[in-house]
């Protein structure tokens, strides 16, 4: 990892300072930063800097890398005898997958951030947030109950648009949930999942919905978690999902 992660960002640009540091997470950190001329009309934008292996602690990681094509031999026989370039292959997984998955995310009109530039070991975003600071996570806010009941129409319509796209999301919560002006953004896809290859992929759909649901019940809107994962689970293995107009 480079000693300073925003070097490239600052001369292709993107940016032209980085402002403060806004969160610092298990496998990132997340950095306000001012756009630059590269970085369209946004005066500010974000910066996730992935952590160092060593600083790293996602559990379970072969869960959700499990059925990752990796199309160089010499790479494949590395991650699979784990040694030094075998960890630069999976961190590689790790980092790059996020970036594609939020590319064709984004591109599908699901509700994630806008991908703007990345380097391998950081990714410049859309900011979601205003000038007093970021959005606020989902865990944070007490809705009142019509409030609670469209933030919930429009999180089953984005699990619905991301599975329509071939992506579980996969560690799905309150936690990585930001609201911002009564919308939705989903956040934090390195450990998405392709249903098409992963093996784990329905488990994980159950666990994303239950951990949702299980929110929204003590907030007084109650769903059927695992029966609604079964039933988009079958939508989508007969290609019978329609995710159109719910993620207005």
């Amino acid at each position: 990892m480079s000693d300073d992660p925003f070097q490239p960002f600052l001369e292709e640009g993107y940016i032209t300072d980085v402002v403060r540091q806004i969160s610092g997470g298990k496998e990132a950190s997340i950095w306000l930063c001012r756009g630059g001329a590269f970085a369209g009309d946004r005066d500010l934008v974000v910066a996730k800097v992935y952590r160092g292996r060593e600083h790293r602690d996602f559990r379970n990681r072969r869960v959700y890398v499990k059925g990752r094509v990796v199309l160089d031999e010499r790479a494949e026989r590395a991650l699979r005898g784990k040694t030094r370039f075998g960890a630069r292959v999976d961190d590689g997984l790790w980092q790059g997958h996020e970036w594609e998955v939020l590319r064709r995310l984004h591109a599908s009109g699901a509700p994630v951030p806008e991908p703007i530039a990345s380097t391998g070991e950081a990714m410049l975003l859309g900011y979601v947030g205003d000038d007093d600071g970021p959005a606020p996570q989902l865990r944070e806010l007490r809705p009142e109950p019509d409030e609670c009941a469209d933030l919930w129409r429009q999180l089953r319509g984005a699990v619905e648009l991301m599975l329509h796209a071939n992506v579980v999301h996969g560690d799905l919560s309150p936690f990585n949930v930001l609201v911002h002006e009564g919308r939705i953004v989903v956040i934090d896809l390195p450990q998405a999942v392709d249903p098409r290859t992963n093996p784990n992929a329905f488990a994980l759909l159950q666990r994303d919905l239950h951990n949702l649901t299980t929110w929204f019940a003590k907030h007084g809107v109650e769903i059927a978690g695992e029966e609604l994962a079964t039933n988009l689970w079958t939508a989508w293995e007969f290609a019978d999902l329609v995710p159109d107009d719910l993620v207005p």
